[in-house]
């Protein structure tokens, strides 16, 4: 029998495959760089980015002695900082020289997974972990007093939400 593709979206074997034809079975190797303006964007926005977080860690610590300060938990500010950090480094990842070896390529790629990953994860749970205690302190209509969760305790939802 004859193989027939179908295509999507007013495609044809000319906008599939270089001169129309498929390949044999052989990959064919495009790569798509982004435009060297884009990623200067890109690298100054997330430098910026990172200059913010650290001036945001220094703030807090210069500052933690401050009952505003200690109000916001200054530790997971911390967190939510590193996170940032974290998720921004991964920008210098997704610029990849073209002339970089295999075993380059072959530790970039699970770095920027993991450095997005964890980044995320740190910020983005920790900030739940604080949503969650705001939510656990004023829904609850049994509290009568002062309530203390425990730091150990915001940390451990935090690891929890953002578990797969």
């Amino acid at each position: 029998g004859v193989l027939q593709f179908v295509y999507v979206e007013n495609e044809s074997d000319v906008t599939v495959w270089p001169e129309g034809i498929p390949p044999d079975g052989t990959p064919i190797e495009m790569t798509n760089y982004l435009p060297v303006g884009l990623i200067v964007v890109l690298y100054v926005l997330a430098v910026g980015v990172i200059i913010f977080a650290v001036a945001c860690m220094i703030f807090n610590f210069i500052f933690r002695k401050n009952k505003l300060i200690q109000l916001t938990s200054p530790r997971l500010n911390y967190v939510i900082s590193v996170g940032t950090i974290l998720m921004c480094i991964t920008v210098f990842t997704y610029a990849f020289p073209p002339n970089l070896s295999m075993t380059a390529y072959a530790v970039l790629c699970p770095l920027r997974s993991w450095l997005s990953t964890v980044g995320y994860n740190l910020s983005f749970g920790t900030i739940n972990a604080k949503m969650w205690r705001v939510y656990y302190i004023f829904r609850n209509d049994k509290i009568k007093k002062k309530v203390s969760i425990k730091m150990q305790t915001i940390f451990s939802f935090s690891i929890a939400c953002t578990r797969k």
